[in-house]
């Protein structure tokens, strides 16, 4: 700034301005003091060097004079404001005061009091009606066709209001007149300025306005206007960049819930509130309600009227929400267990001292009520009651649990007379029906979505990673099960386990060898359990023991079928070893046939019920379209097929398996016999509750996915095997962002993007202006505007910088304060409800409106016309009027001032983010 100052210095020193305005001064001092009063010439000559002197010690250290109207009023200045608050926010925690801790960072009775913001009933309900619309639109359209379920639902309302609330917060803390001069109107300035450039470009060198335009900015070309796919990704990015600071970062560890939430925003009401600001007919009818004769409609005061609660309706706790395994407060103090969960949660919450307070004030009340208290006995209340008040009641306390003011006065003035009254008054108990309502209302149903409930409610979670349905065990890690005696301990067992350990009270259902089994000895299920012996009665039977199986296959045969053609078939032989003494009667000794087909549907259905064996696998199936496998292919396989079922017999965990026992033991085809119902019928009434049950909820997805693939019927086809890589994938409803008034934007991709600016033609700012309008301020933009509207002269121009170094600041001020005042009148509570509503209609009704833009054009241009020639002032303004018209015409140069203000807007609500 010194480098500045100096500069500024030497200009005016050796100005011909300044030079001449020196002579005169001496000239007219020297007549004086010949001709009037020797006196009088030095008091000239004093009063012009004592102003230089002042102005020079007031020019020392900066560009121009401050806000002279500080003086008087003791204000600090914008910018000692702003460094106030930057050093106030990096103190650290309120806590403990130190800088990296931060339990205080967002304390949650700041994060209760989100919700008890006080605004108009109007206006509340129209933003009610702006999120429901978006709730309705592009989440319960297609919720409700997967789960009725309103809890997720409900978990989504909270979070638009929490993140609703915070911006409303922010954006009521923010000077917007301030904001306006300081830094919206330059960047308006700047695009003007642009445009101007650009057009006389196109004309010059007779080039397309959009070519033109990415010569001229070059790499100040913002990356959201290269095309739509860069603009979409810009407000997914801006998205997911002010999300932490709108929803609770526990939330936002779901990556489902993030996507959801950031695509909701950005693409579905971001990109299209985009494409309604800068469109140019919009712009162009909003002139021509402005210019129009109309009045503006007159709202009534509403400072008087009724307030409500900021979005309490939007998640009202209905009982329709309500659910059985969601225990209420008194359940939740009663349970000693639920109750450890519950502080856990509300220690992560940082909220854990509002239940402290409910219990300090239990043990205060069973203090005060005894009958018989000592003075002594009552200067301890005294002082218990008083650290009550200093640790929860006192504003100032970082433990506060936000208490009504009124109840902190009531309180206060009970104190001060005498502490017994307070077994009467009703101070104490406003406050303690206050902090249950707190954690009734508020924690909660927070605390019913949270790990913490869940961990009591169905036990610790069950990693499944390297896991099979087929050899998962309760002893794996975070069982409920595991380091149990021979009897089991329900206590210590989740909700979930312990309804399904009773499973055994459907008698007959659960009989037979069950699939997915395994028949070894574990310690943590006790088989002389009369709970688990009728499930297991047939597991020593020597017919299902598969292991005791040997097998082989001889030959490889072609036969006919019902049609005459023929197919091969591998002739399969299997022997009981313990049963060789049985001279090969039909039950120790048999044959089956099976088809090369059947062995993948063997290993098929085995993964979906055991999951896969690394150490057996079938080479890949040979894809053989119109031919049947050749006899010579059949033989290679043929020992292959041998090994694979071999090594099959020799696994514990499929000595029991349905599937293999049907495979080697039943005649027939081994396809249809999945599929047939009485297969269907062993699935239910065998595999499924015992494995699930096994299980404890693991690997239910497969499950599943084979469960509804078993109950569809058999598809019917001529050929054996099926090319899937020839059918086409059905056609997607795929989203085009793509319109006809912004096209692809300014068509840009990442090869063709500029990097650098056309040096052939620059902005006409002077040399002069940079320190000033970085400054910012409605003078400096109006400078700059007369040098890039009407071609200031270098003299005009040094003469609008010397005013505005001196009484720019004090002019902006006194400017800012009546358009504030001005934007506090229009900007009232009925005036945005209604704004509200069309915002609404122009995101969700945008298809259905048809502009003609040319004639919206036509009679905007008509109406600003006739408006700079009515009035003197306007006139003045004419060319300027019309060059900013004129240059909102662009869509694309539209979207670039646009996204130029949302950069500097998003910093203004969100200052973190300039500085992360």
């Amino acid at each position: 700034m010194d480098v500045e100052a100096k500069k500024i210095a030497y200009v005016t020193i050796s100005d011909t301005l300044a030079c001449v305005n020196l002579g005169i001064v001496l000239s007219l001092s020297a007549l004086l003091a010949i001709t009037t009063s020797f006196i009088l010439g030095v008091f000239v000559l004093g009063t012009y060097v004592l102003g230089v002197t002042l102005f020079y010690f007031l020019l020392k250290k900066r560009v121009a004079v401050g806000n002279l109207l500080s003086i008087f009023t003791g204000e600090n200045s914008t910018n000692e404001k702003c460094q106030n608050e930057k050093c106030q926010n990096t103190t650290g925690c309120n806590i403990c005061g130190d800088g990296s801790c931060n339990r205080s960072k967002e304390p949650l009775y700041e994060a209760i009091r989100h919700g008890e913001i006080m605004i108009n009933a109007e206006l509340d309900e129209s933003i009610e009606s702006l999120l429901n619309r978006i709730l309705q639109d592009f989440v319960e359209s297609w919720y409700s066709q997967i789960s009725s379920d309103k809890a997720f639902e409900l978990e989504l309302r909270h979070c638009l209001r929490r993140a609703c609330t915070i911006v409303l917060q922010r954006g009521l803390q923010i000077n917007l007149a301030e904001t306006i001069f300081v830094k919206l109107l330059p960047a308006a300035v700047n695009h003007l300025e642009d445009y101007l450039i650009i057009r006389e470009m196109s004309q010059n060198q007779r080039i397309p306005f959009v070519r033109a335009a990415v010569q001229h900015l070059g790499t100040r070309l913002h990356p959201a206007t290269f095309n739509r796919d860069r603009e979409l990704d810009y407000l997914r990015q801006i998205t997911e960049c002010v999300l932490p600071s709108l929803v609770a970062q526990s939330q936002l560890q779901c990556q489902n819930f993030h996507a959801l939430m950031r695509e909701l925003i950005a693409g579905w009401v971001l990109l299209p509130l985009a494409d309604v600001l800068a469109d140019p007919s919009i712009l162009n009818s909003l002139l021509l309600l402005l210019l129009g004769h109309q009045q503006l409609t007159q709202y009534k005061d509403v400072d008087n009227e009724p307030k409500v609660k900021f979005l309490e309706k939007f998640v009202d706790y209905s009982p329709k929400y309500s659910s059985a395994l969601h225990p209420d407060l008194s359940n939740i103090l009663n349970n000693q267990k639920l109750l450890y969960a519950f502080m856990q949660f509300l220690k992560a919450e940082r909220s854990v001292h509002i239940l402290q307070f409910c219990l300090d004030v239990e043990e205060f009340n069973r203090k005060m009520l005894t009958p018989d208290i000592s003075s002594e006995e009552k200067e301890l209340l005294y002082k218990d009651a008083m650290d009550l008040y200093s640790v929860y009641f006192n504003p100032e306390s970082p433990d506060n649990i936000g208490l009504p003011s009124d109840i902190v006065h009531s309180m206060k003035e009970v104190l001060t007379e005498d502490v017994g009254k307070l077994r009467t008054s009703p101070p104490l108990f406003e406050a303690i029906n206050h902090a249950y309502r707190l954690l009734e209302n508020k924690l909660c149903p927070l605390f019913h979505a949270s790990d913490d409930f869940f961990r009591w409610l169905a036990g610790p979670r069950v990693l499944t990673t390297g896991v099979r349905s087929g050899t998962s065990s309760p002893l794996s890690q975070g069982s409920p099960a595991r380091n149990r005696p021979n009897r089991r301990p329900t206590e210590n067992v989740g909700a979930v386990a312990r309804i399904s350990s009773r499973l055994h009270k459907i008698k007959g259902v659960l009989r037979g060898p069950v699939e997915g089994h395994t028949f070894d000895s574990d310690p943590g299920i006790d088989l002389v359990d009369s709970e688990y012996a009728e499930d297991l009665q047939l597991s020593d039977s020597t017919d299902r023991n598969l292991s005791v199986w040997s097998v082989s296959i001889p030959a490889v045969k072609t036969k006919l079928d019902a049609s005459s053609k023929p197919y091969s078939v591998f002739y399969i032989e299997i022997q009981k070893v313990d049963a060789l003494k049985e001279d090969d009667s039909e039950k120790s000794h048999w044959k089956v046939e099976r088809r090369y087909n059947d062995f993948y549907a063997l290993e098929a259905k085995l993964i979906e019920f055991h999951g896969e064996f690394p150490d057996n696998q079938l080479p890949p199936r040979r894809m053989l379209l119109f031919s049947a496998p050749s006899a010579q292919f059949l033989e290679s396989r043929k020992q292959v097929f041998e090994d694979y079922l071999k090594k099959l017999l020799s696994k514990p965990s499929l000595r029991g398996s349905d599937l293999l026992f049907a495979f080697l033991r039943v005649p027939g085809e081994f396809s249809e016999m999945n599929s047939s119902p009485d297969a269907l019928s062993r699935l239910l009434r065998r595999t499924v509750p015992l494995t699930l049950r096994k299980e404890r909820g693991q690997h239910l997805e497969p499950f599943l996915n084979g469960f509804f693939s078993s109950t569809e019927g058999k598809k019917t086809s001529k050929l054996e095997y099926k090319d899937v890589s020839q059918e086409s994938p059905p056609v997607r409803d795929i989203r085009n962002i793509i319109g006809p008034i912004f096209q692809n934007n300014f068509n840009l991709t990442e090869e063709s993007a500029p990097c650098s600016v056309d040096s052939s033609r620059t902005n006409m700012c002077s040399p002069l202006l940079g320190p000033i309008i970085q400054q910012g301020g409605f003078t400096s933009s109006l400078i700059h505007i007369g040098l890039v509207v009407y071609n200031m002269s270098k003299s005009s121009l040094r003469v609008a910088l010397s005013i505005q170094a001196l009484i720019g600041s004090t002019l902006d001020a006194i400017l800012s304060y009546f358009v504030g005042r001005a934007l506090k009148t229009l900007l009232v509570a009925p005036r945005l409800a209604h704004l509200t509503h069309l915002l609404q209609g122009a995101i969700f009704n945008s298809k259905s409106a048809h502009w003609n833009s040319m004639e919206i054009e036509e009679r905007a241009g008509r109406e600003l016309d006739q408006f700079c020639s009515k009035y003197w002032l306007a006139k003045l303004a004419a060319p300027a009027c019309k060059g900013a018209f004129c240059a909102v015409q662009s869509p694309q140069l539209n979207k670039q001032l646009l996204y130029v203000l949302l950069d500097l807007v998003i910093e203004e609500l969100f200052p973190e983010l300039s500085h992360s």
